[in-house]
C-alpha cells in the first residue's frame, strides 16, 4: 500500500509541474487504484516528451465560451442605460426639452438593447466584443457630436446625452475585456 501512496503522490507532482493533463492524470489514478501498476510504468516520458510543456488546444473556429458574471452584468447595465437615456431629454431650453429618441437616440436606443442582449447571452466571442466595441462607440460618437453642437450654449445638453456617453464609455470597456475573455479561454 505505501508503494500506492508514493506512487499517487508522484502522479501528482506530474500533474503540478504540467508533465501530463487533468484527464490522463485522472485516468492514470483509477488504473494505479484499480490495478498493482506504478505510475511510473503508465507514464514514461520519451526522449521527446522531456522538457516539452503541454500546450492548450484553442478553441475551435466559431465555439463560444460563456463569460464572466462581471462582464454579462455589465454589458446588461450598460445596455440597459443607453436605453433608458436615448428616452431621456438631449436637450432643454427652459420647461422645453428634445428627447434623444426624436433624432438619433433612436440608433443609441437600439444599440444599447443589442449590448444588454449580448450580455443576456452570455457568450464570450470575438464577434460579440467587436460588436460591443462598434455600437458602444457608434453611439459615443453621436454623443460626442451632439455635445460639440453645443459647445457654444452647454446650458442646453440634456442629462440624456450624459446617461448614453457614460453607459456607451463603459460598455466599450465590456467590449474589450469581452474580446479579453475570449483569448483566455
Amino acid at each position: 500500500m505505501a508503494g500506492k501512496f508514493e506512487d499517487l503522490k508522484e502522479l501528482q507532482a506530474m500533474l503540478d509541474r504540467g508533465e501530463i493533463t487533468q484527464a490522463e492524470y485522472a485516468m492514470i489514478k483509477a488504473d494505479l487504484l484499480a490495478e498493482e501498476t506504478s505510475a511510473k510504468d503508465l507514464v514514461t516520458p520519451t526522449s521527446t516528451d522531456v522538457g516539452q510543456v503541454p500546450q492548450p488546444t484553442p478553441p475551435a473556429i466559431g465555439e463560444s465560451s460563456g463569460m464572466t458574471d462581471q462582464t454579462r452584468y455589465f454589458l446588461i447595465g450598460t445596455g440597459v442605460l443607453m436605453a433608458i437615456g436615448s428616452f431621456m431629454p438631449w436637450g432643454q431650453a427652459g420647461i422645453f426639452t428634445v428627447s434623444g429618441t426624436q433624432g438619433d437616440g433612436v440608433l443609441t436606443l437600439i444599440a444599447g438593447v443589442i449590448i444588454a442582449i449580448i450580455g443576456i447571452a452570455r457568450r464570450a466571442t470575438a464577434a460579440a466584443g467587436i460588436a460591443v466595441i462598434v455600437l458602444a462607440g457608434g453611439s459615443g460618437l453621436i454623443v460626442l457630436n451632439i455635445v460639440a453642437g453645443f459647445a457654444d450654449t452647454p446650458g442646453l445638453i440634456g442629462t440624456g446625452l450624459y446617461v448614453v456617453g457614460l453607459a456607451a464609455l463603459f460598455a466599450l470597456i465590456a467590449g474589450f475585456k469581452t474580446i479579453g475573455e475570449r483569448s483566455r479561454s
